[in-house]
């Protein structure tokens, strides 16, 4: 257990340089996502042009939590993001000991103050003009951020239990799916697991260039991402009974958790539908705990994935800005954030 109040020890932040001291903590994890993962991060590092600090903190010689970020000076504009800009990553932020969980509400809060006021130290050093983090799913205590003058913005995603038995999860879905899901069945889709990513890439960026959006993730990120993490990132992709690829997407399967992560066009009508029920199927079959349907922030979006009965997940969004920043605030929610939902809108 955490003795986080031991006041003959200190908290100390230092930069952790070790892949394994990294990824064992990020495994170990209840809340690690994949892109928490030091190659991961590497990639991301690599190809946005930000950089990469990777922090810890420590008691004494526990690491009681990680915070991966990314840092940039742009002609005197500072930056600091988790995940860095347009790089495609849902979730990352900070990371607390897989104990925190364990300790009372009391001791919580105590070791919130603490690690991230450790943090918060480090974060002033850069005097950064503006700051944003996004949170992992179901950590929901964020009144440090508050309390420090953060503005705090909640966000939502949708989560399908997978424990209960296949034929409950089945009985829950909507009418339209069951009949989206049999149509499929009786005109011969089939779902295959490839390890071609450049056909879902292409289909992407046509996609956005039909709607004149630009697709940020260049295909070079992709494919090496896909590569070092062949057995977590997967591409699937439904054939009609003449082999051509109708739907498809991109996965992140982590942790006990399936992501939709990118998804491509549908070419028929019920193609989605087959698509998501056979990868609950697999998923289910292969031991994974919780099936995520990302995204339910845009509302014309929401009606179809909540016809597979999942709950809704919250996260955050944490950012502060000074008052350059507060420019660059205007832009990026005038201008990056409509971008954004139309983005979000083609998925």
């Amino acid at each position: 257990m955490l003795n986080i109040l031991d006041d003959e020890v200190e908290m100390t932040v230092e930069l952790i340089e070790e892949k394994k001291t990294w990824d064992q903590f990020v495994d170990d994890n209840p809340y690690g996502v994949l892109s928490h993962k030091w190659d991961f991060l590497k990639i991301a590092e690599k190809h946005s042009g930000h950089k990469l600090y990777t922090y810890g903190v420590y008691k004494g010689d526990e690491l009681l939590g990680i915070y991966p970020l990314f840092y940039k000076r742009t002609k005197g504009f500072k930056t600091i993001f988790s995940p860095p800009f347009r790089r495609g990553i849902p979730y990352l932020g900070f990371l607390v000991s897989k104990e925190y969980d364990k300790l009372k509400q009391s001791k919580k809060e105590s070791f919130l103050s603490l690690f991230l006021g450790e943090i918060e130290t480090e974060v002033r050093k850069y005097s950064p003009d503006y700051m944003l983090v996004y949170t992992v799913p179901n950590f929901m205590d964020m009144r440090f951020f508050k309390w420090n003058n953060y503005f705090v913005a909640p966000d939502y995603t949708y989560a399908l239990d997978l424990k209960p038995p296949l034929e409950m999860i089945w009985n829950n879905f909507h009418k339209d799916v069951k009949r989206c899901v049999k149509l499929a069945d009786s005109s011969g889709l089939e779902l295959r697991v490839s390890d071609d990513i450049s056909l879902l890439h292409e289909r992407q960026e046509r996609r956005y260039r039909e709607k004149a959006v630009s697709f940020s993730m260049d295909a070079h990120y992709l494919k090496e991402l896909f590569e070092t993490y062949s057995d977590n990132i997967k591409v699937y992709y439904v054939h009609n009974d003449n082999g051509e690829v109708v739907s498809g997407m991109l996965s992140q399967e982590y942790n006990g958790r399936f992501l939709v992560w990118m998804g491509i066009a549908r070419a028929v009508e019920h193609a989605n539908e087959f698509l998501i029920w056979r990868l609950i199927e697999q998923s289910r079959s292969n031991g994974l705990k919780k099936f995520e349907i990302a995204g339910a922030n845009v509302r014309n979006q929401c009606q179809f994935k909540s016809r597979f009965s999942p709950s809704l997940e919250i996260w955050y969004r944490i950012y502060k800005r000074s008052r350059i920043g507060k420019a660059a605030e205007w832009t990026h929610a005038n201008l990056f954030e409509r971008l954004s939902q139309k983005r979000k809108a083609m998925l």
